[in-house]
């Protein structure tokens, strides 16, 4: 038994729909063989819900096990019968019909034919079934219908049994046709049809008219189906309702290649985003959805440009924020200020209102400059504004929080027409106004890089590098309502403090320690061409303005150095103890650790890393803010971005990583090379005598990193193929595809004892090999049993 010749097309009468498959019995097989067979519509595709155990199927139009319908009264005209040539053909015409007011409706109609062979076997039969709808007045005319034929016991190919169609108008035009007759016509067009019993829901039957205007109707219904399709090219434009069969004609007008094998909603909205998609021709999200269009695999683009290495091409340090809810740091997968800069510490506070706030520099609107960003209690993240202006060179800010509501802000000013430094501030008052931009000091000193911090009695200290001469010295002033007189910082045991970088001032109070200043200094490695930078620190028993109470200077780093430590910063942790956060290269790279002091002890605490990633993570900041630690740092790292839409693109952007040097110990970086991720920089790669897909690093190169769903050799070859054709579409004509799979898929066969052909199938020789060492000399097993595996 096959089922198969499913079609679906508008019947003559408007507002109905004919159906009709066909069944071919095998040898042997009788009419008891005809299978249950259950026509299911929907509106717009073909994606049916299956229907819930026990209730009536929403889609059902036609049930061969529940006919006719429940409600309905089954009617039957008297079958025919004829002959064609040898076989014997019968049709039964049943329908279905239902009163409603003072009259019948018909509501579904079967009629079946059966052609018998002469020894009255049957061959073939065709079902065929009017829809009608489930209203009284029919279905919806010029709206596309899409019908699934289901069986229980046939199985066919996808798509066999499904059809589309759409229903007429019922215009009417065969009595428009009738009433422009000449009068006379119609006045003698008395000789009605006789009616045929079963016959008397059907819309065809026209009762008492006559044998002209029954002449007439055959015109006039095949009018109403055409007028009825002319009706229809209104809505050809619309992809949401267009019949299904004609979106490959949309398709080709604006030049898409559609996805014929895709559900239909999905070539809808292939058709209703390809204008868009070709705006985005050039663009890495162009080449992704072309990708996923063409071969269904995930894709992700990278453009190797950022791969190229360059001399004058540093690494973008963005600012990063990290947090400590007590049990873990949270993990950011984008900054918090996109501004980049090459060095320099940002400065974090908190004002007595309860905002926070975040100073910086960034080179914007053509000039270094400071900028500022606040959040205030319960609320994100402001906008930045800039707070310098001129044409000094603004850098290395510092913030300083009064318990008036005042914020104050310093930092370092160069003149580069005069080859000056200088340190500058600007106030913000209680009431959030900003004060002039002044010098700090008199004008005639060299100032830089400073550092502020409030005591627990509100005095406001300041602390910065100044040139006396000979060289930079660090030198501080206490504010409590005035400025103190400038205090160098005193030698250690005679010896002149060596200094490098900027400082970290901060008042804490433990025993015998209320200021503290920490800063990296550089130390021989024994090396005579090396040095390493490590972290010391210098505490002050008081808080008078003067030079006395200093203690020595105390190491924090490891000696001999065989690392780097450098870029501290001082806070008070929520735990109320003073916390220092700093840079190091001991890890993957340049990470950030931090380590608490035990005032008990007397002495810090073990070192602690914070979580890192295979980039730079360099100049911290920290504060306590919400009873939560706080980190900005400056970062070189990718960020992602995520689009907006439901399902959107994401991607990466690598233009931040520079041009990086790597150590041979810094495996996590190592690690990248070759796949997605990698942010190294490598000499320009020209290819030789040619350029194929082992040639990446190149300004034309855009990487294709693929994500097939095949392991077969040739599906994965047809695919690439086709993937290299979209490439060159959805790429500049200017840039290079290359395509690169992840994971490496690629068939390695060890041994197979069934396969033939290429590869060469190999074959295990075993043999068996024991030793055993005894210290007594003792033979265990005599001769031992031998025993290998072999691969030949």
């Amino acid at each position: 038994m096959r089922m198969h010749a499913f079609l679906a097309e508008a019947d003559l009468i408007g507002r109905r729909i004919r159906l009709a498959w066909t069944f071919t019995f095998a040898e042997g097989e009788t009419l008891a063989a005809v299978p249950a067979v259950r026509i299911r519509r929907k509106e717009r595709d073909f994606q049916f819900v299956p229907p819930e155990p026990g209730q009536p199927d929403p889609f059902g139009v036609y049930d061969s096990t529940a006919f006719p319908p429940a409600g309905s009264t089954l009617s039957a005209v008297a079958p025919d019968e004829w002959h064609e040539e040898t076989d014997r053909v019968v049709r039964l015409v049943e329908t279905a019909s239902q009163p409603v007011g003072l009259r019948v409706v018909e509501v579904l109609r079967r009629t079946t034919t059966t052609r018998f062979d002469d020894a009255n076997r049957p061959l073939e039969q065709q079902v065929e079934v009017l829809d009608h709808g489930v209203s009284i007045g029919g279905l919806i005319p010029n709206v596309p219908y899409y019908y699934l034929a289901e069986s229980s016991v046939l199985v066919p190919e996808p798509g066999v049994l499904r059809a589309t169609a759409r229903a007429g108008e019922r215009y009417r035009l065969e009595r428009q046709l009738y009433a422009l007759m000449p009068g006379i016509h119609r006045q003698y067009d008395t000789r009605a049809f006789p009616l045929v019993p079963g016959t008397e829901a059907m819309p065809e039957n026209v009762g008492a008219a006559g044998q002209l205007e029954r002449f007439l109707a055959l015109f006039g219904t095949a009018l109403d189906l055409m007028r009825t399709g002319a009706e229809g090219l209104r809505d050809l434009h619309d992809v949401d309702q267009v019949d299904a069969r004609a979106l490959p004609l949309l398709a080709q007008w604006i030049g898409w290649d559609l996805s014929f094998d895709a559900p239909i909603p999905k070539q809808r909205h292939e058709i209703k985003y390809a204008s868009a998609l070709f705006r985005l021709t050039g663009g890495i999200p162009s080449a992704m959805i072309r990708t996923q269009h063409a071969v269904g695999w995930g894709s992700r683009v990278k453009e190797f440009l950022h791969n190229v290495f360059r001399s004058n091409d540093p690494p973008g340090l963005t600012l990063w924020l990290r947090e400590h809810d007590g049990v873990a740091w949270s993990e950011p997968v984008q900054p918090l200020v996109l501004d980049t800069a090459v060095t320099g510490r940002p400065a974090l506070t908190t004002t007595a209102d309860g905002t926070t706030w975040l100073a910086y520099h960034t080179f914007r609107m053509n000039r270094w400059g400071i900028w500022v960003k606040a959040r205030r209690a319960g609320e994100g993240w402001a906008s930045s504004i800039p707070l310098t202006e001129g044409r000094p060179l603004d850098r290395y800010p510092a913030l300083a929080a009064r318990p008036d509501g005042s914020l104050w802000l310093f930092w370092s000013a160069y003149d580069t027409a005069h080859d000056h430094w200088s340190v500058r501030l600007r106030i913000r008052d209680a009431a959030g106004v900003w004060g002039d931009a002044e010098t700090f000091g008199t004008p005639d000193g060299a100032r830089r890089f400073p550092s502020a911090t409030v005591d627990a009695a509100g005095q406001l200290w300041l602390c910065w590098m100044e040139h006396d001469g000979h060289g930079w010295a660090l030198r501080y002033a206490r504010f409590d309502g005035a400025w103190s007189a400038p205090v160098t910082f005193p030698p250690d045991g005679g010896d002149a403090v060596a200094m490098s970088g900027r400082p970290s001032l901060i008042a804490f109070d433990a025993p015998g320690r209320q200021l503290w200043v920490v800063w990296e200094q550089e130390v021989a490695t024994g090396d005579p061409s090396q040095t390493r930078k490590t972290l010391v620190f210098r505490t002050k028993s008081t808080l008078a303005a003067d030079s006395t109470g200093w203690g020595p200077v105390e190491e924090l780093s490891v000696r001999p150095p065989t690392f780097h430590d450098a870029d501290p910063a001082t806070f008070v942790n929520p735990d109320g103890d003073l916390d220092l956060v700093y840079a190091s290269d001991r890890a993957d790279g340049w990470s950030l650790w931090h380590r608490v002091f035990d005032a008990g002890a007397d002495a810090w605490g073990p070192e602690v890393a914070l979580p890192s990633t295979p980039f730079t993570q360099r100049y911290p900041c920290a504060a306590t803010i919400g009873g939560q630690t706080v980190v900005v740092y400056r970062s070189n790292q990718s960020p992602l971005y995520q689009s907006l839409d439901p399902g959107g693109i994401a991607s990466e952007d690598f233009r931040y990583a520079g041009s990086t040097t790597l150590h041979a110990e810094h495996d996590a970086p190592l690690a990248l090379q070759g796949h997605f991720a990698d942010f190294s920089s490598y000499t320009y790669d020209l290819g030789g005598a040619r350029r194929d897909d082992s040639n990446r690093y190149a300004d034309d190169t855009v990487g294709l990193f693929l994500e097939p769903t095949t392991l077969d050799g040739d599906a994965l070859a047809e695919g690439l193929s086709r993937v290299r054709q979209v490439a060159a579409l959805s790429l500049p004509v200017t840039e290079r595809a290359v395509l690169i799979t992840e994971p490496d898929h690629h068939a390695e066969y060890i041994y197979d004892y069934v396969r033939g052909g290429q590869p060469a199938p190999h074959f295990i020789e075993e043999s068996y090999l024991d030793v055993f060492t005894s210290a007594l000399g003792t033979v265990v097993f005599g001769d031992a049993f031998d025993f290998s595996d072999t691969l030949v």
